[in-house]
């Protein structure tokens, strides 16, 4: 199968971390604040708290989606697999439609109900949650990332086996 028309090249996460974290600041602003990103008709909102990484004050959901936990430190951490795959967070988002997309709902173990936009095929995946606000409905972004490993997917699978009906 071949990588959908919409889908772009993953972006080059090569050189120095505090460069790369700029460009790809640059390019979600422009996928989500200018392009006004939607998903199935909705606004798509994200966390816009400022944190300082690396002496660059970033939205909090930006961060998400090019970082990655670190157990042992309790912090997140740069990853340059989510990093790479930023790019594909926003035209995933736009073409959910697409035969290649797996789409669902799954109430979590907090009680909240989280949608999943899964290109399993590309071991991508972004997580919504539907919020209200004064404005209207909105689609939070909670996460996106690159899915490595079998675990992983398998847990994925699980929860689209488990979806909301």
């Amino acid at each position: 199968m071949e990588r959908p028309l919409w889908l772009p090249a993953m972006e080059p996460v090569e050189g120095p971390v505090e460069g790369v974290l700029r460009r790809l600041y640059q390019r979600f602003l422009a996928d989500f604040r200018t392009s006004a990103c939607q998903f199935k008709g909705l606004p798509v909102g994200w966390d816009q708290a400022s944190v300082v990484i690396l002496g660059q004050l970033i939205d909090g959901g930006f961060w998400h989606l090019v970082s990655r936990e670190d157990q042992k430190a309790k912090a997140r951490k740069f990853d340059p697999r989510r990093a790479e795959r930023m790019v594909w967070c926003s035209p995933l988002l736009r073409n959910a439609d697409d035969d290649q997309v797996l789409v669902w709902q799954y109430r979590e173990g907090h009680g909240r109900t989280r949608t999943y936009v899964w290109l399993e095929r590309w071991d991508y995946v972004v997580v919504l949650e539907e919020r209200s606000t004064h404005a209207g409905t909105v689609m939070q972004l909670v996460t996106a990332f690159y899915v490595d490993g079998r675990a992983t997917t398998r847990a994925f699978r699980r929860k689209y086996e488990l979806r909301i009906r």
